[in-house]
């Protein structure tokens, strides 16, 4: 297993090997900050922070494993992105629990897709999903397989919902697959 670290304390998932990172809500990294900030000085910009303090923590919008590597593009923002998912509710220890949602599965999910494989197209970078599926899926790549463990702040918050029967304060595993980018 070979983790990166692209935000505060990555942890280890059960499962499968594969890679691992957590992301900020902002989608930044360490790195990330200090050569914007870097170029901001540059720029004239004012600092967000005073030189030397530590930049605020921010509770990342999703963990990703990678079960399979893809070899194409990311998805940009704008960009019509088609995936077969499978959603579960994760358990007490993080795992997966129950089965809620699949695009592809007949059975064994509360919502299957009883009658073939009905691939999910939605417009990347636009609000049409939870945050941490958004930030998630944004850095995967064409032909990746990846679960994303979204905290329930970054899912379906307080309220859950009930349509797709997730209870409040849900955290929320995703394993998703990019089939197309557009």
């Amino acid at each position: 297993s070979q983790s990166v670290d692209m935000g505060p304390t990555p942890r280890k998932l059960p499962g499968r090997v594969g890679l691992m990172a957590r992301c900020r809500g902002d989608g930044s990294t360490p790195l990330a900050i200090k050569i914007s900030k870097e170029l901001g000085r540059l720029q004239g910009h004012p600092r967000s922070s005073p030189p030397g303090a530590a930049e605020p923590a921010k509770m990342a919008t999703f963990t990703k494993q990678v079960l399979s590597v893809g070899n194409g593009p990311s998805p940009k923002a704008n960009q019509y992105v088609t995936v077969s998912a499978d959603l579960y509710l994760a358990d007490a220890a993080g795992g997966k629990g129950t089965a809620i949602w699949s695009t592809h599965q007949p059975t064994g999910f509360l919502f299957p897709a009883k009658t073939g494989p009905q691939p999910f197209q939605y417009q990347a970078g636009v609000g049409g999903v939870v945050q941490g599926w958004e930030d998630g899926v944004m850095s995967m790549q064409l032909g990746e397989t990846a679960r994303l463990s979204i905290p329930w702040l970054h899912a379906y918050g307080a309220s859950g919902h009930p349509g797709f029967k997730i209870p409040a304060k849900s955290d929320l595993i995703f394993e998703i697959s990019v089939l197309s980018i557009k």
